[in-house]
């Protein structure tokens, strides 16, 4: 069983040779990696030149269009019966593509396993719920409830991103033109993808255990940026465009508000917990979004109005009295 695994790069020169090592060291043998350049400006093209004389790796170089555009290039450029994602400046173990052989038991149309975060040289092992296996009409229920859980923690039964997955590659291309027709994604396009793959998907099999996938966090995260205003704008827009596609499909749309909320109010707790110099004016701008509003109140629902920082948000309390409890709670985890 062959296995594509797509690279998508853009402006990653820093990490293309460790991953390429991690990829060329696979236990499992059967795959090729489809490495799309999306437009890279420093010197990542130059890089893959020497790659591509290996005759597992096919590059493709495209105009810069964007992680949902060099996703679906991937895929229609894949062979392998199954597809899964690596972000280059991640790091994958030797057994990551063996693993996921190893729970197809069945013709999955997808395989969700755990996944470690990474902190410095530290991997925070981050396993998935349950073993399970789901029916088609067990995924179009969760697909009505797959992005938080009522503690407004990520949800853990398979998770929102890509790259703790393996697809049937006939199942993704169900999605592709619907996926690349997409406009204005800029955040969150995991979700919306996960999204997509739930409801065009005949079952899949969600693996407590904690594959070789470790999601690095670096400082200059998008998560990190210095235009908090800017950033708020763009999920914004990327949730008005989901909520099109709930619409379309004929979901609750309170899914968008929960994608909004999760995608600023871990950015506004970083940047308060961090002292970053614009974050007083971002929490008063945020506090008076009505887009946001209209989020706290679908989120305060859902949590059964049982969390403080939503408690906070809605009742826009002074910014340092949001600080304080912010600050507190960061130096209470750490303890």
């Amino acid at each position: 069983m062959k296995i594509s695994v797509i690279l998508p790069i853009y402006n990653q020169e820093l990490y293309l040779d460790n991953i390429f090592d991690s990829l060329f060291s696979q236990t499992y043998d059967e795959y090729e990696i489809v490495a799309v350049n999306d437009g890279s400006t420093d010197s990542s093209r130059t890089i893959l030149k020497k790659y591509e004389k290996d005759a597992r790796v096919t590059v493709v170089n495209q105009e810069n269009a964007g992680s949902l555009a060099a996703t679906a290039t991937g895929v229609s450029v894949a062979s392998g019966e199954y597809v899964c994602f690596v972000d280059a400046d991640d790091i994958v173990g030797n057994n990551y593509l063996q693993n996921f052989v190893n729970e197809l038991d069945h013709e999955y149309d997808f395989v969700a396993m755990g996944f470690s975060y990474r902190y410095g040289n530290k991997a925070v092992a981050h396993p998935l719920a349950k073993d399970r296996v789901y029916t088609k009409s067990e995924l179009m229920e969760l697909s009505k409830n797959y992005i938080v859980d009522d503690h407004l923690h990520l949800d853990n039964k398979i998770f929102i991103a890509r790259w703790n997955k393996i697809y049937k590659r006939q199942m993704l291309l169900k999605i592709l033109d619907e996926w690349k027709n997409l406009r204005g994604i800029c955040y969150g396009d995991d979700t919306i993808f996960t999204f997509l793959m739930l409801q065009n998907s005949q079952n899949g099999k969600a693996v407590m255990a904690v594959n070789e996938y470790q999601y690095v966090q670096h400082e200059q995260s998008m998560t990190h940026t210095p235009d908090l205003t800017s950033y708020a704008d763009r999920c914004r827009n990327v949730c008005i465009v989901y909520q099109g596609l709930l619409k379309k499909y004929r979901m609750p749309q309170g899914q968008a508000y929960l994608l909004f909320y999760a995608l600023v109010s871990g950015v506004l707790s970083t940047s308060v917990e961090t002292c970053a110099v614009d974050a007083p004016r971002f929490y008063r701008e945020l506090v008076a979004m009505p887009y946001f509003n209209d989020a706290l109140r679908v989120v305060d629902a859902y949590c059964h109005s049982r969390n403080a920082n939503v408690w906070m948000l809605r009742h826009s309390v002074p910014y340092w009295v949001y600080r304080t409890a912010r600050r507190f709670k960061a130096w209470l985890h750490q303890q």
